[in-house]
């Protein structure tokens, strides 16, 4: 299954799995068998990224943290950490929805991108569209 193909599994993170979080997504837990196959069959080929805040949130990012202060805490905050079993492979950290970037980029060449997470109308979508 692997090759030409590299997966990047979207923000698979605690600030999302947990419930008590603001920013729980639901039916989390029912999602990560799927995207665990997916890693299993495309191995060594995969990125694990991360939705991190920035350092100063500046522009649009201003009103977002506002109403999300709970998130603006460093990229080794637990908030932050992948979730088991992901917690193997490279990694991307981002301060943006979209985690497309020269990286990415990079890490995928020629091939197909992949794409598996659970923020699917935010950080799924905005990779693939920038993709």
């Amino acid at each position: 299954m692997a090759g030409d193909r590299h997966l990047a599994v979207i923000d698979m993170q605690q600030v999302f799995a947990e419930p008590s979080s603001p920013w729980a997504t639901p039916r989390f837990a029912e999602i990560v068998g799927r995207v665990w196959d997916l890693v299993v069959g495309l191995q060594p080929d995969v990125t694990f990224t991360r939705f991190v805040a920035p350092p100063l949130p500046a522009g649009a990012w201003n009103a977002y943290y506002a109403r999300w202060p709970f998130a603006l805490v460093r990229p080794d905050d637990a908030i932050y950490r992948v979730v088991a079993p992901f917690v193997v492979g490279r990694t991307l950290d981002a301060p943006t929805f979209s985690k497309w970037g020269p990286e990415l980029a990079a890490r995928v060449g020629d091939g197909t991108l992949v794409l598996a997470g659970v923020s699917t109308d935010c950080c799924v979508l905005s990779t693939a569209v920038a993709a």
